[in-house]
């Protein structure tokens, strides 16, 4: 068995990764309807008006939204929180610490091996990749010197030193 460091994923990291599911999926939503009423605002200059009420009040708006619907998830929670990592050959357990004394931590993940989609290096951080939008998400610097490969033979990319 591997067992990590006590580690805490920045959300910003994750905010980066909501974030970037969330444009990637529904980018279309938002420039269609901007580049139709700038295209029509060539003929009537009001629909440039449309396009910026969209832009300063429209748009942020639904990104108020989008960033309390995600914000205050469970797997948001789960993300940020102070965690370990114990690895086995059948199964990755993460097991969550308390923000802070007197609160309550959510109980361990049990994540079976077969479960994960794939495992990708992406800069300082293993990716675990379970379905479309669960990534779990640890940190090199919280293994033991030389284990990231004994955890995970099947590490897709390799970028650098190992550890």
């Amino acid at each position: 068995m591997i067992e990590t460091e006590i580690y805490k994923v920045a959300a910003s990291r994750y905010g980066r990764r909501v974030a970037m599911r969330l444009a990637s999926r529904w980018w279309w939503a938002l420039a269609l309807p901007l580049g139709a009423a700038i295209i029509v605002g060539i003929w009537d200059w009001r629909w440039w008006f449309v396009a910026l009420v969209m832009i300063f009040i429209l748009y942020p708006g639904l990104l108020f939204i989008a960033y309390y619907y995600y914000a205050l998830s469970p797997e948001a929670v789960r993300a940020i929180l102070p965690q370990r990592a114990q690895i086995t050959p059948d199964a990755v357990t993460l097991i969550y610490y308390p923000i802070a004394e007197g609160c309550n931590a959510p109980k361990p993940r049990v994540i079976p091996k077969k479960d994960i989609r794939s495992v990708s290096l992406e800069g300082n951080y293993i990716d675990l990749q379970l379905d479309k939008e669960d990534v779990i998400e640890i940190p090199k610097s919280a293994f033991p010197p030389g284990t990231i490969r004994e955890a995970f033979p099947n590490l897709n990319e390799i970028n650098g030193e190992m550890n």
